[in-house]
């Protein structure tokens, strides 16, 4: 199958991630998002969160499986169908996020400890987004799918990443006609 997100997309992330020894997946978003490479909204957010999330996690854990991590990560979701959230009723970024605590886990589906992981990552993130109301915010996707993620695994012992001390403040709020402003949690003046 071919991969539905552009090279040139998911070049520019692995580039940064492969650069980075970030240890704060959040951090390792926002510096992706606003590379020019990356578009306000595409199919490039379902690599971006679980690169972020690998990235930090292997950087912190075990660095010299980093590449290796983002090329499975980009197998993986370059397959998620763009605007999977409105034709399937799931969220790429969450997707991502999936993929990204698979790969960290070596899930399988005969694994039961760690495929229960996953989908209690996929749960707490399509719990948060299905509160939203109003048409889809890619940004908005890709913070719900880290802080689900770190929530989740803040109790697990060797997989745990570091939360925003000040919480996730999203530098695109209002940068598009469909930003839902303050009743987005991420969508906060200073």
């Amino acid at each position: 199958m071919a991969n539905i997100i552009p090279a040139d997309k998911i070049e520019a992330v692995t580039g940064i991630c492969l650069d980075s020894g970030c240890l704060d997946a959040v951090e390792l978003a926002g510096i992706l998002m606003a590379d020019p490479a990356i578009r306000m909204h595409g199919p490039e957010h379902h690599f971006l969160v679980a690169a972020a999330l690998l990235t930090a996690y292997s950087n912190s854990y075990c660095p010299e499986l980093k590449y290796s991590f983002l090329k499975k990560a980009a197998q993986r979701t370059g397959r998620i169908p763009v605007a999977v959230c409105a034709l399937y009723g799931t969220c790429g970024a969450m997707m991502g996020a999936g993929a990204a605590v698979s790969i960290m886990t070596r899930a399988n589906p005969f694994a039961a400890d760690p495929l229960q992981l996953v989908n209690r990552v996929t749960a707490a993130i399509q719990q948060e987004l299905a509160g939203y109301a109003g048409i889809r915010c890619c940004k908005r996707s890709v913070w719900a799918s880290l802080r689900g993620t770190q929530q989740v695994l803040a109790g697990c012992e060797g997989l745990a990443l570091p939360l925003p001390e000040r919480g996730i403040r999203c530098p695109w709020c209002f940068s598009h006609d469909a930003c839902i402003g303050g009743s987005c949690p991420y969508c906060q003046e200073d």
